[in-house]
């Protein structure tokens, strides 16, 4: 089985750096297939443009910060897209219609893949527009209540807020600059390159049976992703011991 990381939870300089693990295990005597080898080509490209944008340090901490917070309103507009759709096949017909309700007013705003890979201004006023809208409407705020989508609601719009003024806070010169954008787009773009590659790796030995080349990559794979994602682990863990604790 092969193991895998959200690649957008590390920071700039390790995410180059686990991305050139990766590439220096994933290796063979033997030319690749191409779909997989356009894939390995891909990955390599982003991180190449990424480590040479990293090395003008001045913005790294800013494209840390910025991408985290547009990672977390990815992850909540994916999940109000995905529960409403997964409550259109409730038992409950009120579940049901509260939540086809709600895909019909998300409608003009694209599909959550839409939104997630739209520009960062776009994709910042379109959030804004559809969280006003639903919270508008009566009809359509009585089916966030409920099917109990307010709080991610509410988390959205935090997110959202916080990329925001993220962005209007700089003040650096190079951070104004087209390079420290272009280092969070490429961060994305390497986290899709990312799921590519793994999805065909692990086709490729699924479909040679564990044959090598296939087997040691995936093995080596594994091993510099599970040593990457204990870090990640050890880092979530002072995180939630440094919080302070609800009242």
């Amino acid at each position: 089985m092969l193991v895998r990381i959200e690649t957008r939870d590390l920071h700039n300089a390790e995410a180059v750096a686990f991305n050139k693990r990766l590439l220096a295990r994933i290796v063979s005597s033997d030319p690749f297939p191409a779909p997989f080898a356009a894939a390995l080509d891909t990955f390599r490209e982003h991180t190449e443009g990424m480590d040479a944008l990293i090395q003008k340090a001045p913005f790294s901490r800013y494209t840390d910060d910025l991408q985290a917070a547009d990672a977390l309103r990815d992850r909540y507009t994916v999940g109000l897209f995905t529960l409403c759709t997964g409550y259109t096949y409730s038992e409950n017909e009120a579940q049901a219609a509260a939540a086809n309700l709600l895909l019909e007013g998300l409608k003009p705003y694209g599909s959550a893949t839409e939104l997630t890979t739209a520009n960062y201004s776009k994709a910042t006023t379109l959030v804004e527009n559809l969280v006003r809208d639903l919270r508008a409407r009566p009809d359509l705020a009585d089916a966030l209540r409920l099917l109990g989508l307010n709080g991610l609601l509410n988390a959205l719009t935090e997110a959202n807020s916080k990329f925001r003024e993220l962005q209007e806070s700089r003040t650096d010169d190079e951070m104004n600059g087209p390079d420290a954008d272009a280092l969070v787009l490429l961060r994305r773009d390497a986290a899709k390159a990312y799921t590519a590659l793994m999805k065909g790796l692990e086709s490729a030995y699924h479909y040679t049976g564990g044959a090598e080349p296939w087997l040691g990559i995936v093995a080596g794979v594994n091993q510099v992703t599970e040593e990457v994602a204990e870090t990640l682990a050890r880092r979530k863990g002072v995180a939630a011991a440094k919080a302070p604790a609800a009242s």
